[in-house]
């Protein structure tokens, strides 16, 4: 993802200047996500600031589509958008943010041993509080119950204790965790902007916010010993 303040990110001679300025913004809430996904409170913060972002973009698209005299074809096309099933439950979502609290109030968690990354034995539990992954796998690495799935020296080389998690939320999403659903509604506001630059024959470049490509929940979802403290591969001697 480009940086807030990289320079070379000029909109300006787009018409498009406030709905890219806001699909950015779209962009860097689910950076900001995926960085904290094993926080689950900065991870609410991030995916409560998503929904109101993810929603203005129309309205975006509406200032701008009607400075270029474009309001019917925008009407239809935002049309198409609001009648997606995905994006009327993000709707309702941002809604219950506004008028009645937050969202994401828990996630499912496995915790046990991985390989590498794969997960081979692990106990499953909805965790209902903000403990941090990394707080949980120090509980249970300091606990009696950590023999039931690792060798207290690491003695195989990728085995350790490591926290799969992942955020449930129906009234996000039904189908799809947090995340993903979150990312399929930014890939729909991008397609509408690149709908919106074919509709009036402006280029644009697709590398400006890298949208596009899909962020792959299982690339985050996991979190193991060595990635909370990399030493440790060495004082287990896999290096």
């Amino acid at each position: 993802m480009p940086s807030v303040d990289d320079p070379a990110i000029e909109l300006r001679s787009c018409p498009l200047v406030l709905t890219h300025d806001r699909v950015f913004e779209c962009h860097f809430q689910l950076h900001q996500m995926i960085a904290a996904y094993h926080h689950p409170a900065p991870f609410r913060y991030s995916a409560n600031a998503f929904l109101a972002s993810s929603k203005s973009v129309l309205e975006m698209v509406r200032l701008d589509m009607e400075k270029e005299g474009e309001n019917a074809w925008r009407r239809e096309r935002v049309g198409q958008v609001l009648a997606d099933d995905l994006f009327t439950q993000f709707n309702t979502a941002r809604n219950f943010v506004i008028h009645r609290g937050s969202l994401i109030r828990s996630s499912q968690v496995e915790f046990g041993m991985f390989s590498h990354r794969r997960l081979k034995l692990a106990l499953a539990t909805e965790l209902k509080t903000d403990e941090p992954s990394h707080l949980l796998i120090d509980r249970i690495a300091n606990s009696n119950s950590a023999s039931m799935f690792v060798h207290p020296d690491r003695p195989f080389i990728g085995e350790q204790l490591g926290v799969r998690r992942e955020y449930h939320e129906p009234l996000l999403s039904t189908d799809h965790d947090v995340l993903t659903a979150c990312d399929m509604i930014l890939r729909q506001l991008c397609t509408l902007v690149d709908d919106c630059h074919t509709h009036l024959e402006v280029p644009f470049d697709d590398d400006a916010h890298d949208c596009c490509t899909a962020h792959d929940r299982e690339e985050h979802a996991t979190l193991l010993e060595t990635d909370i403290d990399p030493s440790l591969a060495e004082k287990w001697g896999w290096d």
